[in-house]
């Protein structure tokens, strides 16, 4: 099996994570809050990523604690080996 290569810094990790919790999926998520937010939706998607940075740096440590590409399921399998 290929060794994991480490090639994802810190930034574009946070980077990845935001937009991916920030929902792209389909842009339906942000098409809602567009909607919701109409004028201020540029002060909406700044404070959305400013909430969902502390998440991203959470993955970034545990990702650096855990290095495995199972990611989210890697950490809850983990939780639950140790709790």
């Amino acid at each position: 099996m290929a060794e994991l290569r480490k090639e994802i810094t810190l930034i574009s990790g946070i980077g990845q994570l935001s937009t991916t919790l920030l929902g792209t999926g389909l842009f339906m998520i942000p098409a809602l809050a567009a909607g919701i937010a109409q004028q201020l939706t540029l002060w909406a998607w700044f404070i959305l990523f400013i909430a969902i940075s502390p998440i991203a740096l959470t993955f970034a440590k545990l990702g650096k604690r855990f290095p495995n590409a199972g990611g989210t399921a890697y950490f809850v399998q983990q939780a639950s080996i140790k709790g």
